[in-house]
């Protein structure tokens, strides 16, 4: 599954990070990528009653992410177990190149 989003200038989340040089900061990034699993358990799932969540990650950031910079989250089901389900993940910028790898992510419902 594949998530796109656009960092604004006047994304919240570029508040105090860095004035003067602004940078998207990681946990902003991690929420995103975790968004775009957390989408894939219902498809997974038949008949899901409960909102999944996401209760780990391993990431390596490699590139700061900025505004003008379009993010898109490549993320892939790796395997589940229960009610657990394990996944990982790319991040990039518009060019391609990575901003982040998520090594494991693991949701759950």
């Amino acid at each position: 599954m594949t998530g796109v989003k656009e960092i604004r200038d006047d994304d919240q989340d570029l508040e105090g990070h860095f004035p003067g040089a602004p940078t998207y900061p990681g946990y902003a990034q991690d929420e995103f990528v975790c968004l775009v699993a957390a989408a894939l358990i219902p498809i997974a799932v038949e008949g899901l009653k409960t909102n999944p969540y996401v209760v780990q990650k391993i990431v390596r950031y490699k590139k700061n992410a900025v505004p003008g910079d379009k993010l898109v989250a490549t993320v892939k089901l790796s395997g589940r177990r229960a009610k657990f389900f394990m996944f990982s993940a790319e991040l990039k910028n518009q060019g391609n190149e990575m901003i982040a790898e998520y090594e494991k992510i693991i949701g759950a419902v």
